[in-house]
C-alpha cells in the first residue's frame, strides 16, 4: 500500500567474479520463489558465466536456500546452459517449470530448460537453438503438442521472428511470423482459446497479431493497434 521495502534477499553468493549475479525473470511455485540468475561478466563484454542459475527462496523466512548441501557455499538449481532469459513459464498440469536460455548472443549454445521445482534439478534440455534455427528470446508451452518461440537470425539478414516446433522432439516446425527485421519480441499463449498473441513491432503497421496456435493461421486481418509504437 505505501511502496516501502519491508525486506531482502541477497543474491550475491550467485553472482560471478565480478560480483553481481544478474537477475531476468522469477516464478512462485509452492511457497519457494526461484529467480533466474544469468551471471554476466561485466568485465568482459558482457558473457554469461556459467554456470547459471535458479535462486531458491524460502518466502515463509526470506532466505537463499543451498541446494547442495555438499558443495561449498550457498547454490541455486544449476542450469546446463547458460543466461536465462525472459519469463520462467509453469506448466500448471505437471508443476514443471521451463527456462528460455539464450547462452552468448552470436552463438547458438542455448536451449529450453525443465527444471523440477521439487527436487529442486534441472531435468532435460526440450529444445536447443540449434533445433529451433535462432537465437532464443521468448517461448510459449505447447498448445496441443505445439509449441511457440521468438528466435532472432543474423544471417542471411538481421530478422527476429516467430517459428512453430514440436515439444517432444524440440523440432522446428515452419515460421509463423516473420515480417522482416527485429519486429518481433514478445508472445503470450491464451491457453483455453488456444490462440497465440504476438507483438509485432514492424515500424510501419505495428500492433497485436492473434494466431491459432494449433495450425499458425492468422486470426486478425491485420495488426490490432495499441496506441503506441
Amino acid at each position: 500500500t505505501t511502496g516501502a521495502v519491508t525486506d531482502s534477499v541477497d543474491l550475491s553468493p550467485l553472482a560471478d567474479a565480478d560480483g553481481i549475479p544478474e537477475m531476468s525473470g522469477m516464478v512462485l511455485a509452492d511457497g519457494l520463489l526461484l529467480i533466474a540468475v544469468q551471471r554476466l561478466d561485466r568485465d568482459y563484454y558482457w558473457v554469461p558465466v556459467a554456470p547459471s542459475y535458479l535462486a531458491v527462496v524460502d518466502t515463509s523466512t526470506n532466505t537463499l536456500l543451498d541446494v547442495d548441501a555438499v558443495a561449498p557455499g550457498v547454490q541455486g538449481i544449476e542450469l546446463p546452459l547458460t543466461n536465462p532469459y525472459r519469463d520462467i513459464h509453469v506448466d500448471y498440469a505437471t508443476g514443471l517449470l521451463y527456462v528460455a536460455c539464450s547462452g552468448s548472443w552470436g552463438t547458438l549454445d542455448g536451449g529450453i530448460v525443465e527444471v523440477d521445482p521439487e527436487s529442486l534439478e534441472a531435468t532435460r534440455v526440450v529444445a536447443s537453438e540449434s533445433q529451433l534455427g535462432g537465437e532464443l528470446y521468448d517461448i510459449t508451452l505447447p498448445h496441443g503438442g505445439r509449441a511457440h518461440a521468438v528466435v532472432s537470425t543474423s544471417s542471411p539478414s538481421w530478422e527476429q521472428f516467430c517459428i512453430a516446433f514440436d515439444w517432444a522432439s524440440g523440432s522446428k516446425l515452419e515460421n509463423v511470423w516473420k515480417p522482416g527485421g527485429y519486429s518481433v519480441m514478445d508472445i503470450e499463449l491464451h491457453e483455453s482459446s488456444g490462440q497465440l498473441f504476438l507483438a509485432d513491432r514492424t515500424y510501419t503497421a505495428p500492433g497485436v497479431r492473434v494466431f491459432d496456435a494449433a495450425n499458425g493461421d492468422q486470426l486478425t486481418a491485420g495488426p490490432l493497434a495499441a496506441s503506441l509504437p
